[in-house]
């Protein structure tokens, strides 16, 4: 319903099996290996939020420069 709401992709993993998880108070390389951990596979990472799901093909990515900047630093 969230995913709707929003006007996301209509095949959004959102959808099945993805989720975005806060980052706010959290070490964002701490949860990144927790979600690595856990078997997710798929990987956004974002300034305030990292994207996570499960698909055939393993694929990680940022949300802009800026993002790219602070998981990279």
């Amino acid at each position: 319903l969230w995913n709707a709401a929003v006007d996301g992709a209509p095949r959004s993993r959102h959808k099945t099996i993805a989720a975005d998880i806060s980052l706010m108070g959290h070490d964002r390389h701490a949860v990144l290996n927790a979600a690595r951990s856990a078997g997710f596979n798929g990987l956004g990472l974002a300034q305030t939020f990292l994207h996570v799901d499960r698909r055939s093909i393993p694929a990680t990515w940022y949300y802009g420069q800026k993002s790219r900047n602070l998981w990279n630093s």
